[in-house]
């Protein structure tokens, strides 16, 4: 079998699952945090055993509530990472100046073929957040996080055409009927009501485009 994925891949890549765990939830949407792990492995015809990454998840944690970040190499080799959850409840965020492709398939899989991503997260300055346009002037996504906007008491999120990864939250929020698909512009950031940017770790968290 053949993976076009697989054959672009930078040397080294990891792909990435990153989780919140609450001592009294355990990990927050962990079936689907695994079963887009296993879509990705498949993708790039990675090993995947779900026994062994459940294994170390549970052996990372601890009474704390922790960001957990798995990854997974070529070999299958499974490592987690803890670290502290910073909770904010708004964010301030701009519009970066980097033009995404929305027919590249490496914004659909979360990976460490992140280097846009990475770049502009570290030269953030004043704000939160970046998000990003495609060559169609059409909203992205954020750096670390997917788009949502409020209208007429609506929650509208871009399409995954318009060039964004399939995040755990948004696809929890699709599939409760909280969001739907719609593409964005610009302009229809400036004009909603409000605008939240999240992820599974985070959650929601308003923003303020100031940037």
């Amino acid at each position: 079998m053949e993976s076009a994925l697989r054959k672009t891949a930078p040397i080294n890549l990891e792909i990435i699952e990153t989780l919140r765990f609450n001592p009294e939830e355990g990990f927050l949407r962990l079936p689907a945090h695994i079963d887009r792990l296993e879509k990705t492995c498949s993708e790039l015809l990675y090993p995947f055993d779900r026994g062994a990454i459940l294994m170390a998840l549970g052996e990372a944690v601890d009474s704390e509530q922790s960001r957990v970040r798995l990854t997974i190499n070529i070999d299958g080799k499974i490592d987690v990472k803890i670290g502290r959850i910073n909770n904010i409840e708004r964010w301030d965020i701009g519009i970066s100046d980097k033009v995404l492709s929305s027919i590249d398939p490496w914004l659909r899989v979360k990976t460490t073929n992140r280097i846009v991503y990475d770049t502009e997260r570290a030269n953030l300055k004043d704000l939160d957040e970046l998000l990003f346009l495609n060559e169609n002037e059409e909203v992205c996504e954020g750096t670390i996080t997917n788009v949502f906007v409020l209208v007429n008491g609506s929650y509208l999120t871009p399409p995954l055409s318009s060039g964004c990864l399939p995040g755990v939250l948004r696809q929890e929020m699709l599939l409760n009927g909280k969001t739907k698909e719609q593409v964005l512009f610009l302009d229809d950031l400036i004009s909603a009501d409000k605008i939240f940017v999240g992820n599974s770790l985070r959650g929601l968290i308003s923003a303020d485009l100031t940037g």
